[in-house]
């Protein structure tokens, strides 16, 4: 078999290797008596981060869901002070959600304590990588927004009735731009902000009926139940490309941390879907369906708590091409974001980070013998620190896939970083390896 890693160049300078430091599990991930593996499970993000996701979402919400609401389906409601309320919410709380995303990302990134949420430093490094700019656009459409959602009426006017829209549109795409879409293209990210817009659409019109309660006029919920099924069927849609772009088989809904998350998401919104027939129903009945709207807020409300949870969790790497094909596959960008380790006597390591940039990458682990052979390992742990700015080892999650051992991470920061390589099962002992690998926006 060929051996990708001839065709590979280190991108840094010198590597080391130690023989006889114990080696830990590879997080998460484990390989059966068949030679087959399950897919890495990654460790999940502080409760923190996820908090502050889930009011980041909910504040979103309720802000299109008023702008919503008033523009298409009940503009006399536009001042009601209920829904001025509420749309005060969303504005607020978005933008202090927003400020403190930034806070807590630095730490979380970093793999350090969350008492350094304050740390200048940390902010100044998190605000320059696109999570940062994304939400520092964010932050700067809320106080746009202010100024013209503030006095609800003032959404209704020939200038509010599209700057508005627009605004709460382009926060949609931040939101999106800090996930998972940061990592893939603009496909990924129209799909996102998408999911994200319509989303809001729904929830926080249900919120605003719930607020509003049996002063709503049957015209405006008939008008609201129409925007609320094109909501559902383009959050299914979206929902189902998601699903197909970031699982690699079926069997990873229930093998992975993602996959499981994503299940657990799936029934909440079944459920939901249910909650919102049984509205639709007794509307055309000429009920109004105050009892069942509650019901479908708080489902949504779960909804968007998994959905802040699954933001955080890292969908399971791509499956990696067979090993012959690995040098194929990365041309000549693998040659130019690879690095080599030496295993001593027991053979070498390449691992190529593909992009090498901090909107997300995919990397491959080679292991081959001293012949260039695949190397099989029992265990594999690999871990990134930045010394140059006090972060310390950070894991990265790795799966067995064809022969390679594959990862999805996002690098929080440009610059050099230290790869930390732990074999076992290769030698007599394990075997410790490191390198540097370049790391640009």
């Amino acid at each position: 078999m060929a051996c990708g890693v001839r065709r590979w160049t280190p991108v840094s300078g010198a590597s080391s290797f130690g023989v006889g430091t114990p080696a830990a599990a590879a997080h998460g991930s484990a390989t059966d008596a068949g030679g087959s593996s399950t897919v890495a499970i990654g460790p999940s993000a502080p409760w923190l981060v996820v908090i502050v996701r889930l009011f980041s979402y909910v504040a979103f919400a309720l802000l299109a869901g008023v702008v919503g609401f008033v523009l298409w389906c009940a503009p006399d409601t536009s001042r009601d002070p209920s829904l001025q309320r509420l749309a005060r919410v969303g504005l607020v709380g978005g933008a202090v959600a927003a400020v403190a995303a930034i806070l807590v990302q630095g730490p979380y990134a970093a793999g350090v304590s969350m008492s350094r949420v304050l740390d200048t430093r940390l902010v100044q490094e998190t605000v320059a990588t696109p999570f940062g700019s994304a939400t520092m656009w964010r932050l700067a459409l809320y106080g746009a927004l202010g100024v013209l959602v503030w006095r609800l009426p003032r959404i209704l006017t020939e200038l509010g009735s599209w700057l508005v829209p627009a605004g709460v549109a382009g926060t949609a795409v931040t939101i999106a731009a800090a996930g998972h879409a940061a990592a893939g293209g603009l496909v990924d990210l129209g799909v996102d902000t998408l999911h994200v817009l319509t989303a809001g659409l729904w929830v926080g019109g249900l919120a605003a009926l719930v607020v509003l309660g049996r002063t709503v006029e049957p015209r405006a919920l008939h008008r609201f139940s129409t925007l609320a099924i094109a909501s559902v069927l383009t959050l299914i849609a979206t929902g189902t490309l998601n699903s197909l772009r970031r699982l690699n088989a079926v069997e990873e809904l229930w093998l992975t941390s993602y996959g499981l998350t994503l299940a657990a998401k799936l029934i909440l919104v079944a459920s939901t879907l249910t909650a919102a027939a049984i509205s639709r129903r007794r509307l055309h009945q000429k009920r109004v369906p105050l009892r069942s709207v509650r019901f479908e807020v708080a489902l949504t409300v779960v909804v968007l708590a998994v959905t802040a949870l699954l933001s955080t969790t890292a969908p399971p790497p791509q499956a990696a091409e067979p090993t012959s094909h690995i040098g194929h596959v990365a041309g000549e960008e693998a040659a130019n974001d690879a690095v080599q380790m030496s295993l001593g006597d027991e053979g070498n390591a390449a691992l190529a980070v593909l992009p090498a940039t901090t909107t997300g990458s995919q990397l491959h682990l080679l292991l081959t013998d001293t012949n260039g052979q695949p190397l099989p390992a029992t265990r594999v742990t690999l871990k990134v620190a930045n010394p140059g700015r006090d972060i310390a080892p950070i894991p990265v999650p790795l799966s067995m896939s064809n022969g390679v051992w594959v990862a999805s991470y996002r690098f929080p920061f440009s610059g050099t970083w230290k790869a930390i390589l732990t074999v076992d099962g290769i030698g007599p002992s394990a075997v410790v390896t490191t390198a540097d690998i370049t790391i640009r926006d």
